[in-house]
């Protein structure tokens, strides 16, 4: 149970951060394909069906740490 448990709180921590990432590249915030040296690295993304995303979601009751995730003032520490 606790290493599942451990594989659920990775998961959830690393969407919501990769979801966080997104939010401040669309608000002009931050560039994931810029360093800080100006240097353009790449970084590995992955497409995956929404049906499975949304199952994934209800599975682990994504909306419940969200709203507990969303309450952490992200722009005050660094998300890398």
């Amino acid at each position: 149970m606790g290493a599942d448990s451990s594989n659920s709180t990775n998961q959830i921590l690393c969407y919501y951060l990769f979801h966080k990432k997104l939010e401040l590249f669309f608000n002009n915030q931050y560039n994931p394909f810029i360093n800080n040296k100006m240097e353009i690295k790449l970084e590995s993304y992955y497409i995956i069906n929404k049906d499975i995303l949304k199952s994934w979601k209800e599975y682990c009751n994504y909306s419940l740490h969200k709203a507990y995730l969303d309450k952490i003032d992200f722009y005050s520490i660094s998300i890398e």
